[in-house]
């Protein structure tokens, strides 16, 4: 997640530089570079998208193994002991919550750009 971020604030840093240098340049170069820019920055909002997309998934697969360890655990009466000692369903529970509040977040975000 740290290097998709990373990779974003280069990619900003890229177009933040492009449109500085686009200023100096004569009109009909500029049209030209202005529909580049126009195909990056489309290709950058569909890279995002992805981005987010390949987030939610990732979260969907968190969820999911957190989904099958509880039912794996549930089926064991010392296990469930075990995890009720360790408060194993209280900790999962937040971290189930956290991860759909970041599935929310994205999902409104993809929504947005959409």
């Amino acid at each position: 997640m740290k290097i998709l971020k990373l990779a974003l604030v280069a990619t900003s840093v890229l177009f933040c530089s492009n449109s500085f240098g686009q200023k100096t340049l004569s009109p009909a170069i500029s049209g030209v570079n202005e529909s580049t820019e126009n195909n990056i920055n489309n290709e950058s909002s569909i890279s995002e998208e992805k981005s987010i997309s390949e987030q939610i998934a990732l979260i969907d697969e968190h969820l999911k193994a957190i989904q099958q360890k509880w039912d794996y655990i549930m089926s064991n009466q010392e296990l469930i002991e075990q995890a009720e000692k360790s408060d194993w369903f209280k900790q999962m529970s937040a971290v189930k919550e956290q991860l759909l509040a970041q599935k929310k977040q994205l999902m409104e975000k993809l929504n947005d750009k959409n």
